[in-house]
């Protein structure tokens, strides 16, 4: 929401291409092949505050600060660690939310919120390291 009243929405098909494809192209126009969207969902869309009892896990997006850093790397790989997890039939559902919430607010991860990364490699050090650490836990 802007100071004028405006909202802005971004929108698209539940397909995780689109994110991914402007995430790595940001400045490419090219056109990507996709669906048609159906605006006629959006008048049966509601928007309610975040239930944090039923989603618990949106709470950690509270520590991403507006400029890029490498706790985003953080997230995503102690997701992706425990998922993995999950889907190997390792460890529970709730335990899984339990465990990506412990490890995101881990205080050797947190330092991360205030340091850009400077390439990519940057990231792929980060996540190789996270994942290490991880399994070294025993976790």
């Amino acid at each position: 929401k802007f100071k004028n009243a405006l909202v802005k929405i971004l929108i698209h098909e539940p397909d995780m291409k689109i994110p991914i494809y402007n995430s790595l192209y940001l400045k490419n126009t090219n056109e990507i092949k996709s669906q048609n969207l159906n605006l006629k969902i959006l008048n049966n869309l509601e928007l309610n505050k975040i239930n944090y009892q039923k989603f618990p896990l949106v709470k950690l997006l509270n520590n991403l600060k507006e400029k890029d850093t490498l706790y985003e790397t953080i997230l995503v790989t102690v997701n992706d660690y425990f998922v993995l997890k999950y889907l190997k039939n390792k460890i529970e559902y709730q335990e899984m939310i339990k465990m990506i919430y412990k490890y995101c607010n881990y205080k050797e991860f947190l330092k991360f919120r205030k340091i850009s990364p400077k390439n990519v490699k940057d990231i792929y050090r980060l996540r190789d390291y996270v994942s290490l650490k991880l399994s070294s836990l025993g976790v």
